[in-house]
C-alpha cells in the first residue's frame, strides 16, 4: 500500500508486528514472494520487498512499474465474496505533480484496454449480478479519446441499464458531450478535485487548474 510504499524502513521499525512488505505495484512482487516462501528460498534478488532479517530491516532493489497493464491476469473475483459493489481499476498514474500527494502510481497515466475494461465489466455484471462499481483511477477521463471509446462500448452494451458507477478525475479532462455519455453508460458521480477557491492558492498546488477550469466543468457536470 501507500503508506509502507512511501516508509518502507520506518514502517517495519515503528510496527514489529509486520514483518515482510510489497513496496509499490504488488502483482509480480508478491507472486515471487510466494513462490520463495514455498521454496524456501532468499528475499534477496526479488525486487520491491522490505524485510526482517535477524535484527536488520532489508530493503531490496526498485521493482520497476509495470507499463503494460493488459499484461495483468482480471482479477479472480471467483475467489471472492459476492458483493453488490466492485472496485475497478482501468488505468494507473497521474500526469500532476500537487504538492499535496504522493502519487505512488507515477505521473505516466498507463491504461487498460477498452476491450479488458468491459470484459471485467460483464463478467462481474453477468456471472456476479453487480450493480454498483467505483473506478479507482485517480483520473478516470485523463485519456480522453480513450474514455469516449469506453462509455460508447459501455453504452453499446447496455450497461446504464443494468449498473450505476461512480469515478474521479481532472476538472481539465471533462466535456459536456463526454460527460452526457458517461451519464448514459450509468455514472451517476464524479468526484472533481477542486481543493480550494482561491486564485492564487491554486496556483501554488501544482494541480494546473485555475477558477474557470472549475466552474466550467462543475457547470457542464451538471448539465449533463
Amino acid at each position: 500500500g501507500v503508506h509502507l510504499t512511501a516508509l518502507p524502513e520506518q514502517t517495519l521499525k515503528k510496527f514489529p508486528s509486520f514483518d515482510i512488505g510489497v513496496v509499490g505495484e504488488g502483482e509480480i512482487t508478491f507472486y515471487e514472494l510466494c513462490n520463495a516462501v514455498r521454496t524456501k528460498s532468499n528475499f534477496t534478488n526479488i525486487p520491491g520487498l522490505v524485510y526482517r532479517s535477524g535484527r536488520d530491516i532489508i530493503q531490496t532493489s526498485k521493482r520497476p512499474r509495470i507499463l503494460d497493464q493488459n499484461s495483468l491476469p482480471l482479477p479472480a473475483w471467483d475467489l471472492l465474496p459476492r458483493a453488490n459493489k466492485y472496485f475497478l481499476q482501468t488505468l494507473r498514474g497521474c500526469p500532476f505533480n500537487c504538492v499535496f500527494c504522493m502519487n505512488p502510481n507515477g505521473r505516466v497515466a498507463r491504461s487498460r484496454s477498452v476491450e479488458s475494461v468491459i470484459e471485467e465489466m460483464e463478467i462481474l455484471i453477468n456471472k456476479f449480478h453487480a450493480k454498483e462499481f467505483t473506478f479507482g483511477d485517480e483520473l478516470f477521463t485523463v485519456d480522453m479519446a480513450r474514455s469516449h471509446a469506453l462509455m460508447d462500448a459501455m453504452i453499446e452494451k447496455s450497461f446504464g441499464q443494468k449498473i450505476k458507477w461512480n469515478c474521479q478525475t481532472h476538472v481539465r479532462f471533462v466535456e459536456y458531450e463526454l460527460l452526457s455519455k458517461m451519464k448514459k453508460a450509468g455514472c451517476y458521480r464524479v468526484d472533481l478535485g477542486i481543493e480550494t477557491g482561491d486564485e492564487e492558492k491554486l496556483r501554488t498546488l501544482g494541480k494546473g487548474t485555475t477558477m474557470s477550469n472549475i466552474v466550467k466543468a462543475a457547470d457542464e457536470a451538471r448539465k449533463a
